[in-house]
């Protein structure tokens, strides 16, 4: 038996009194919060698991352990609490006189936290103990959470399977009973037994492998001092390709069949080590003597920057020239760089508990886009791409809610922290971060990041510790007068929402006042806002502070146009009086290149949120918009098209406002759409290709002839002779045939989706699942959204399920009426997409008569009763984006001239 050989391992009594482990029980009322105190901390873990043969071939899912924890007590204990959702069959604690051995009664919690109880004992300070657990757990199969079982396509028809782990954020008390926050830093020793035709992995080189008959164990040497989530594991047939650096050792694993597909990702991975190394003065290997990328099939969309040994689905990390789009290649960098600034970020330095996960999270997203200026690829322009991805988004995300989320606030329990994973943390943690540099300057920045890693490394931090670094180097030029750095970033960091900049012409000065905005209202606003401005009669940019309860004038700016917050560098919004917005729009129309690409995509991003708000009309904002005709910069039209979408989501593709919406963007696009004419396309500059196809895409969308007979044209030579289509262009292609060909809708239909049960190139399929829900034929939709819950992975169900309901408004109608329909099986199949995929759809929603259907998912509570929250903040999310959508349609329609209707349907 494999616990048996565990307990002779770790010598453990096997003569342990029954009557200690039969005397489990639940204490729901001695523990009230799911937070471990500060009486003991670990200082190292050895842990040995056994992975049994009939795991591996799909038959079981139990697993087995042991786990010694060496622990510290700092204050003087009858008890030992730490977090636990494994089954645990023995445990002892070890005074270290080897004569002692503590034997003790154990209860769990609901709070997931096991307590060890020691009836007439007393752990004391500066006295060395070992805990000695014990346990058995179960794999899962349906997500990657703890340990998991992979299922995958293997050879002749059959399955295979691997072993892998994520324990982030709460998921490592799934494999062994651990002290599991990220405060609680320990070294760990790995010991894994395993069926003998496998392979083991983990964050550390193996040390030694000992063969037995039919099983193998590789013991791992030990980690650096790290958190418990940042621990992991596979077991698997899997290839690497290996390359020896200086100090270490890099190199990318998959299935042998993509071996040719790993270049990029080592390539890169190789440059951005290099760059990170040079750019922090903190070397890799100093921590560690290698760092492997493993790329897994199946399940889900994760990326994990486990130190040492990142693992990412295979779409995320393989490359394909022919089957890989400009964008997509793009994207394989950024998680590379994400996942490799976590080696610094959050792996080095930790956030000491999950309120402040920015300082994780935050720093990744930033890094991702920076570092590309560090290894060549400075034409991506991501310094560009981080205000149109992350800022505008999190400007976006930032204003929907009366309370918004702050970068910093109060965490508990597991779905807490969960929801920490959000765009506020990374997009809005990312663009403040990216404000700070811009306020104390990029050399003193860098100083400041150095001396954080230096002075944190291997211990977890506060938003206070990243302050006292950076302010070191801060000068006290670049800060109001008499506030210090952590004085003037405070309400940023535990304040929700951002300011709203008022400029308001008073002869020939501009007076500016501040007040938090949010789509509804505004409020006071209380943030030191650092702004940089530029106006007509100078190319240069001065900055000043706007303090909170004050106002500053800006004398003799309003003379002629004024620009504020000048290449976004700062995290707010900007409204003109009308007045200023008029100057703007008409400096914007006579030389639109007197801004800058950024300056430019700020004003048309700041301008339909305005009017989104009430602000500026949609007059004001849709004359402004009238430039970007001849505009041929990625960065406007992005941002352009992204307001655009944003408007026409909101109502029925067939109603009259939508259609003069796209009549609208139809003409606005008919010259760049000239630049694409497909029999003239090649692979140009990076920026060039990207702006090109999402040209292409948004052209088809509102309807261009002249897009979508090429798109037939080209799918129909793919489907007859094969040939390839560009894959900038390919999922485009994929959707609008499917969207505009009715006569060959079913066979085309069918030749996706029976290329995507046979093709097993991430990329190709990815865009296969993409574009299958395209179709507006409700029956095919259905087919679709039902093969989601029968046999495919949640991964591949949350890219059908946006496929249908992003697609058109019939897609919307069939996914939200299959999904009350058939809620159970939904939820059973994929329960935490399930709930993602519901809140995304009901954003969509526009009608009284479909939010009434929601009242019914009221019956579902008592099975699933973490529901009980989440449908009630999304009734009342969907009631007021109702009332949202109706004022903005009053707005549309008269701007349009359309009629309303007498009684809308809503």
């Amino acid at each position: 038996m494999p616990l048996a050989i565990l307990l002779a391992i770790f010598g453990i009594a096997s003569a342990f009194p029954r009557e200690t482990l039969n005397s489990t029980t639940q204490f729901n009322d001695t523990i009230q919060s799911y937070r471990l105190p500060d009486t003991i901390v670990p200082s190292r873990y050895r842990l040995n698991l056994v992975i049994p043969e009939s795991a591996l071939k799909g038959n079981s899912t139990t697993f087995y352990g042991c786990v010694k924890i060496d622990i510290v007590v700092l204050k003087c204990t009858q008890e030992v609490l730490l977090n636990s959702m494994v089954n645990v069959t023995n445990a002892t604690i070890d005074d270290g006189t080897r004569n002692t051995v503590f034997q003790y009664q154990y209860q769990y919690s609901t709070s997931q936290i096991l307590k060890l109880i020691l009836p007439g004992k007393v752990l004391v300070p500066d006295s060395p103990y070992t805990l000695n657990i014990c346990f058995n757990s179960e794999l899962t199969t349906d997500n990657v959470k703890g340990v998991s079982r992979i299922e995958y396509p293997g050879g002749f028809g059959g399955k295979e399977y691997l072993i892998l782990t994520q324990f982030q954020s709460t998921y490592a008390r799934y494999a062994f009973p651990c002290f599991d926050e990220p405060m609680y830093k320990a070294k760990f020793v790995l010991q894994l037994t395993y069926p003998q035709w496998y392979r083991a992995r983990s964050n550390t080189k193996e040390e030694q492998v000992l063969i037995r008959s039919d099983t193998k164990t590789s013991i791992f040497k030990e980690t650096p001092i790290m958190s418990t989530y940042l621990l992991a594991f596979s077991v698997s047939s899997f290839t690497c390709t290996e390359s020896k650096r200086d100090w270490y050792v890099l190199s990318t694993c998959s299935r042998e069949k993509f071996a040719p597909n790993r270049n990029l990702a080592m390539e890169y991975g190789a440059k951005i080590i290099q760059a990170m190394d040079k750019w922090t003065g903190y070397n890799y290997s100093s921590s560690l003597s290698k760092l492997e990328q493993f790329a897994f099939p199946g399940i889900t969309g994760l990326a994990m920057e486990n130190w040492g040994f990142v693992t990412y689905h295979e779409y995320m990390i393989l490359f394909d020239e022919a089957d890989t789009s400009a964008l997509l290649k793009q994207s394989i960098i950024e998680i590379t760089a994400h996942e490799f600034a976590h080696q610094w970020f959050g792996n080095l330095v930790t956030t000491r508990w999950w309120n402040s996960l920015f300082l994780n999270e935050g720093f990744a997203t930033y890094f991702q886009h920076y570092l590309f200026n560090l290894i060549g690829l400075e034409h991506y322009e991501m310094d560009k791409q981080l205000v149109i991805s992350q800022q505008h988004l999190a400007l976006l995300r930032d204003a929907e809610y009366v309370s918004p989320e702050a970068l910093e606030s109060d965490v508990e329990d597991p779905n807490d922290i969960e929801d920490r994973f959000s765009t506020v943390t990374y997009s809005k943690g990312a663009s403040v971060i990216r404000m700070v540099e811009n306020i104390i300057g990029k050399k003193s920045f860098q100083k400041g990041l150095q001396h954080y890693l230096k002075k944190n490394a291997y211990k977890s931090t506060r938003p206070r510790d990243l302050w006292r670094s950076l302010s070191l180097y801060t000068k006290s030029e670049s800060l109001p007068s008499n506030f210090t750095l952590h004085e003037v970033m405070r309400e940023w960091i535990i304040r929700g929402g951002f300011p709203l900049i008022t400029a308001t012409l008073e002869g020939k000065d501009v007076r500016l006042t501040q007040k938090r905005f949010f789509n509804e209202g505004k409020t006071a606003g209380r943030w030191f806002v650092p702004i940089t401005f530029r106006i007509a009669s100078s190319n240069k940019s001065r900055t000043f502070w706007l303090k909170p309860n004050h106002s500053v004038t800006l004398r003799g700016a309003g003379e002629s146009w004024v620009l504020l917050n000048h290449n976004s560098t700062g995290y707010f919004r900007v409204k003109y009086d009308e007045t200023l917005y008029h100057r703007l729009t008409e400096a914007l129309r006579t030389d639109f290149h007197q801004f800058t690409e950024l300056d430019r995509a700020q004003i048309i991003d700041d301008s339909f949120n305005l009017a989104l708000a009430g602000d500026i009309t949609y007059y004001q904002l849709f004359h402004l918009i009238n430039f970007i005709q001849n505009d041929t910069s990625y960065f406007t039209w992005e941002t352009a098209i992204r307001g655009f979408n944003g408007i026409m989501e909101k109502f029925n593709e067939d109603s009259e406002l939508v259609k003069h919406l796209k009549a609208m963007v139809l003409q606005l696009i008919d010259a760049p759409f000239n630049l694409v004419y497909i029999s003239n396309w090649q692979r140009l500059d990076h920026l060039t290709t990207l702006k090109l196809s999402m040209i292409w895409n948004t052209a088809c969308d509102v309807g261009h002839k002249n897009c979508i007979a090429e798109s037939k044209q080209l799918f129909e030579k793919f489907k007859e002779y094969d040939v390839s289509i560009n894959p900038d262009l390919r999922q485009a292609v994929y959707c609008n045939t499917l969207k505009y060909s009715k006569e060959d809708e079913d066979s085309n239909w069918e030749f996706l989706w029976n290329r995507s049960q046979t093709v097993d190139q991430p990329h190709e399929n990815y865009y296969i699942l993409n574009s299958l829900g395209c179709t507006r034929d409700k029956r095919l939709l259905k087919f679709y959204l039902d093969a989601s819950i029968r046999s495919v992975t949640p991964l591949e169900f949350e890219i059908i399920w946006d496929s249908v309901y992003m697609s058109s408004s019939i897609g919307l109608e069939v996914a939200f009426d299959f999904f009350l329909q058939n809620m159970n099986k939904i939820l059973e199949h994929s329960y935490d997409y399930a709930i993602s995929t519901l809140g995304n759809i009901i954003e969509r929603l526009s009608t009284r008569k479909q939010i009434r259907k929601l009242e019914n998912l009221t019956s579902y509570v008592s099975t699933y009763p973490d529901m009980s929250k989440f449908l009630h903040d999304i009734m009342d999310r969907a009631n007021h984006n109702l009332k949202l959508k109706m004022r903005m349609r009053n707005k549309l329609e008269s701007y349009f001239g359309i009629q309303p209707q007498i009684k809308p349907s809503l």
